[in-house]
């Protein structure tokens, strides 16, 4: 048998046998030469041998039948997929991906709406796969409910060989749950946030992101929603349009400027204040019943600022060897943002010089939210090699003392600087047996953080039994026992310790508990004394007038 598709070139095909050029069919059912596959062949031509040795056996050749599978080129093939969509609690935003793998070529695949059939795009095999498919086809924004639909087709019988074959297709979309419209305070990122910390710099902004699962279906139509966004301090309001996320269409976003203490109210900018609340409040554009709000904070970034002080509150640029060192931060209203805690911060103090010693320190806020700290035990200047963490510096006169504190929110450092005189510190005579005195005097609440007691014993030691405090109409307003007044770690002390300072011996309460008032106050202090000359050991006491302004 030979084969072609043309007439004229079949005369001049050799014939050929089920394996060759050779051989013969002798069988009733044979397979035909695979030669005749090759190029899709569609004429055939017989050539049959009647061979006999007898004449009476002549042969007779009444059919020849061959059973062929052909295909009609000229028809493409078609598949239609099921409809595509997701269940009905979740909403698509988002069309990503088209992949169809195949073989060969004629390869079309259309993306058709599964509601009314029109044909939103369409592709070849050479575009396979297609990605961001959004953002490639806007028609297809917002559609919930898809068909695939592939058409095979082959462009002559002689191109058999790339013959289209349609492996799998696959779609990939992005969903979200379906409810009520959720909106959010966000960074310039878009992640949720529930503060602002801004520097009163013309980069402060707001930003808000909306999700509303049920305007996903009006993506292509609908690319900005509107929020109005108040503040509570200011009073201040603002209307913000966001704009659709390109990425996921039932998201909108959007921001705006915020000032403080603007000079005038702009559209464009949202007047606030330092601890103000914002409030924003969307409204779903086609069901009003859908309102969705958020809330955040704003807090003002502050630079605090650091001193070194005596005991009395006062700065102060030169100390002595011995003498004692309190620190204060202020300003710093960025660092406890509880209105009921007060918080505490840290800041190095340390001696300027090669191996010099240094400590840190913990300052506590003198009121929750106030942005002041100060030091709850002083750091004395020895003259002696000292430990780590035991609020003492060895220092020399000549030497500077140096307290540095680093903001934790903006990293600014600030410093101060003191020197240590040169020479012992004249220690004055006491012209009694001991001393007691009350700083500092008068005692501010907006400026100070505690009472400080400070004794000395001329000879021998002397130790604070108790201390009555009485108002100026001679009430007994608190007594505390001595057992609660630290001098050095302990209620008493020698001549050797010359003056020592007790920190918070008192919190200004009444014995029931009560916050004293403002007003003048006499602080009784009962002492024993011994080791003294002459044999005068025994009680004493000590009156020491004082004044609160609350």
């Amino acid at each position: 048998m030979r084969s072609s598709n043309s007439r004229s070139d079949i005369l001049t095909r050799p014939f050929y046998g089920p394996t060759s050029q050779g051989d013969f069919y002798t069988n009733r059912r044979s397979a035909i030469n695979p030669i005749h596959e090759l190029n899709g062949d569609s004429l055939f031509q017989f050539l049959v041998h009647l061979e006999t040795s007898s004449t009476l056996r002549t042969p007779v050749l009444t059919k020849i039948g061959a059973t062929s599978h052909f295909i009609r080129y000229e028809t493409p093939g078609v598949l239609l997929s099921k409809v595509i969509k997701d269940s009905a609690d979740k909403v698509i935003t988002d069309w990503r991906l088209l992949a169809f793998p195949h073989q060969g070529q004629g390869i079309t695949v259309e993306v058709i709406n599964a509601q009314n059939n029109a044909v939103l795009a369409s592709f070849t095999e050479a575009e396979d796969p297609i990605g961001s498919l959004s953002a490639r086809v806007p028609g297809l924004r917002g559609k919930q409910e898809l068909r695939l639909r592939a058409s095979l087709r082959t462009a002559s019988p002689f191109m058999m060989a790339n013959t289209p074959v349609l492996e799998s297709w696959r779609l990939v979309y992005a969903v979200m749950p379906k409810g009520p419209s959720v909106t959010h305070f966000t960074n310039g990122k878009f992640a949720p946030v529930e503060m602002y910390q801004f520097a009163n710099a013309p980069s402060d902004s707001i930003f808000i992101a909306v999700q509303d699962p049920t305007l996903a279906p009006t993506a292509g139509t609908r690319d900005t929603v509107a929020v109005q966004v108040f503040s509570a301090l200011t009073e201040d309001s603002a209307r913000v349009v966001l704009r659709v996320n390109p990425q996921n269409f039932a998201e909108f976003r959007g921001g705006l400027p915020a000032a403080f203490n603007a000079s005038r109210r702009s559209n464009d900018t949202l007047e606030v204040k330092d601890r103000d609340v914002l409030i924003v409040r969307y409204i779903d554009p086609d069901d009003n019943t859908d309102i969705s709000t958020d809330s955040a904070r704003v807090i003002q970034r502050s630079f605090g600022q650091i001193r070194i002080e005596n005991i009395d509150g006062a700065r102060i640029d030169s100390t002595d060897v011995g003498g004692l060192l309190y620190l204060r931060v202020t300003g710093e209203t960025d660092q406890n943002l509880s209105p009921t805690v007060p918080d505490s911060i840290r800041a190095l103090v340390f001696v300027n010089k090669q191996n010099g010693e240094q400590e840190l320190v913990t300052l506590v806020e003198i009121a929750a939210d106030a942005g002041e700290f100060r030091t709850a035990q002083p750091i004395q200047v020895a003259g002696v090699p000292t430990g780590n963490r035991d609020s003492r510096l060895r220092a020399a006169g000549g030497d500077d003392i140096i307290a540095r504190y680093t903001d934790p929110v903006a990293g600014d450092v600030t410093a101060d600087t003191i020197a240590v005189r040169s020479g012992v510190p004249p220690v004055e005579p006491l012209s009694e047996a001991f001393s007691i005195d009350i700083a500092p005097n008068p005692f501010q609440a907006s400026k100070h953080s505690q009472l400080r007691l400070r004794a000395r014993v001329r000879s021998g030691t002397l130790t604070i039994q108790r201390v009555e405090i009485y108002n100026l109409a001679s009430d007994l307003v608190a007594t505390i026992p001595g057992t609660r007044i630290s001098l050095n770690g302990r209620n008493t002390i020698t001549a050797a310790d010359n003056a020592v300072i007790a920190d918070g011996w008192w919190n200004r309460r009444t014995d029931e508990g009560a916050s004293v008032a403002s007003g003048t106050y006499f602080a009784k202090v009962f002492v024993r004394l011994a080791g003294q000359p002459r044999g005068l050991d025994g009680e004493d006491v000590k009156l020491r007038k004082f004044v609160i302004i609350q």
